[in-house]
């Protein structure tokens, strides 16, 4: 069981790391001064970016309740209960 929570954690980890590097690259395009995409796009653009980039809040949520669970089951898991 707590093998399976590290995983999970570990997992959001990655998965923030993944949404970080999604809205970077996103805010990055919408900088971009081009003529193939005009202001309504750079609106929708960083619209994204800010939607995307509040996911990791509840990421972040779910790990430290999977934290909390890992430590209990841990503790329980040393006494040998």
């Amino acid at each position: 069981m707590s093998d399976a929570l590290s995983e999970a954690m570990c997992l959001g980890g990655k998965a923030i790391d993944a949404v970080n590097h999604f809205v970077n690259a996103i805010d990055k395009i919408a900088k971009i001064n081009s003529p193939f995409f005009g202001e309504q796009d750079r609106i929708e653009l960083i619209k994204y970016s800010v939607f995307t980039g509040t996911c990791t809040d509840d990421i972040y949520a779910a790990m430290s309740h999977l934290a909390e669970l890992h430590e209990n089951i841990t503790w329980l898991e040393e006494r040998g209960e």
